[in-house]
């Protein structure tokens, strides 16, 4: 098979390699490779602003800047997530969830989740962030009906 049959069969993908350069080149507005409240604007700030400094940067991001080997910083917001769930919606999360989604449309924001009496940071973990991360959830902000579903066992 020539190499251009196998090009159109196969989605190729180029660019950004990790989460903070795609936040960068989707949001970095004067090219610092820093990313403030205003360029996030509509975005959850305080879920990439890890260390709390009011700029968003590679140090925000543990296991992309090299602080934390990947499989650890994973497994650490994995760990966090699962604590968070079962603290904050309890054994019966579905319930649970449809009373904080006070809008109904099955995602919750931060504030829903905060509204919950949940503990926002961990030591310098965010446990939303560390949720968000955990289901994948990279697109939106918000903690989808199916994601946390396809997260729990």
């Amino acid at each position: 098979m020539a190499d251009t049959q196998l090009a159109a069969r196969v989605e190729v993908r180029t660019g950004p390699e990790n989460h903070f350069e795609i936040l960068v080149q989707n949001y970095d507005q004067n090219f610092d490779h820093s990313l403030s409240r205003v360029e996030l604007a509509g975005r959850d700030f305080e879920r990439f602003d890890r260390n709390g400094d009011g700029h968003v940067t590679l140090t925000d991001f543990p296991d992309e800047s090299g602080e934390l080997e990947p499989r650890v910083a994973r497994a650490l917001d994995r760990a966090l997530a699962w604590r968070t769930v079962v603290d904050v919606l309890g054994q019966d999360w579905k319930r649970r969830f449809r009373q904080l989604d006070v809008d109904a449309d099955r995602r919750l924001t931060r504030a829903e989740f905060q509204a919950a009496g949940a503990s926002p940071t961990t030591g310098r973990r965010d446990a939303f962030a560390a949720l968000l991360a955990s289901v994948e959830s990279w697109d939106d902000d918000q903690l989808d009906w199916t994601e946390l579903e396809g997260f729990l066992p």
